[in-house]
């Protein structure tokens, strides 16, 4: 069992890593500064399916009832910190998004209005996407999801701080 998850969680990091976002580049041409341009929004759905595809999978066909949870962490972290693109990745919100959808979809709702309400009030991406990630754990909680689904929800909540963190270290752009 422990070398079907590790199997798994290889597959999911591996796939998560993959830069969406610059395969895209190389094949439509450099984004505009547009946040809603073609590129951004292909590339975000794209790791949406990404997330929900590996944790899909592996809810179905893992040996393990922890093989959703394993996957969903992994393909997340692969987003966050690829090794193609030097630990640097840039996908983690669309990878956790479709993570999360297939885990616990009610609690990925209530976190998305969540995110929208603070994102109205706070304008600072870096901010509302930490608030969101603390949420989503809870969010799972209260509506008492399966264990393995609440594990989940904290993992990719640990990977998305870690992420933000990294990203914030450079940029210094968190509200004070």
């Amino acid at each position: 069992m422990g070398l079907n998850l590790l199997a798994w969680a290889a597959l999911a990091y591996f796939v998560g890593a993959l830069p969406i976002d610059y395969i895209i580049v190389r094949l439509f041409g450099p984004s505009r500064s547009h946040p809603l341009d073609k590129t951004n929004v292909l590339s975000f759905l794209i790791e949406v399916a990404k997330g929900a595809a590996l944790a899909w999978l592996a809810a179905h066909y893992a040996w393990s009832a922890y093989g959703m949870t394993v996957a969903g962490v992994a393909v997340v972290a692969g987003a966050s910190f690829s090794f193609w693109q030097g630990k640097r990745g840039s996908a983690t919100l669309g990878a956790a998004v479709g993570a999360l959808a297939v885990a616990v979809p009610l609690a990925l709702i209530a976190v998305t209005i969540a995110w929208a309400l603070v994102f109205v009030l706070v304008r600072q991406p870096d901010t509302v996407t930490l608030v969101a990630a603390s949420l989503a754990p809870l969010a799972a909680a209260l509506l008492h999801d399966p264990p393995a689904a609440l594990l989940m929800a904290l993992g990719v909540c640990v990977v998305v701080f870690a992420s933000v963190a990294l990203h914030l270290r450079h940029s210094g752009n968190l509200v004070q």
